[in-house]
């Protein structure tokens, strides 16, 4: 669900330009009963894990853990792990 509606918004964004932005993000939050918040993260969430169907059996807590992780090869590395290992959301923070 969040990877759609990150991919989504990455669309709108691209096509009216990215002013809109923060007015998107909060009539989505609105719309979706979510906080701003976990719209901007769903949209950082499409652009920076663009294989997610591919880490299935991890949760949305996994994923917006590793969001913060500026390097994509590390977040690809923690994202592997946590699949390999069956790592729990608190072995992932460790």
């Amino acid at each position: 669900m969040y990877w759609e509606l990150g991919g989504d918004l990455d669309g709108y964004l691209i096509e009216h330009g990215k002013g809109y932005g923060e007015q998107v993000f909060r009539l989505v939050a609105v719309e979706h009963n979510l906080t701003p918040s976990l719209v901007y993260d769903a949209l950082r969430f499409y652009r920076r894990v663009p294989n997610s169907h591919m880490c299935g059996n991890l949760s949305w807590s996994h994923f917006r853990l590793v969001l913060s992780v500026e390097d994509d090869e590390a977040r690809e590395y923690y994202l592997d792990q946590a699949v390999l290992r069956s790592w729990s959301v608190r072995e992932l923070a460790l």
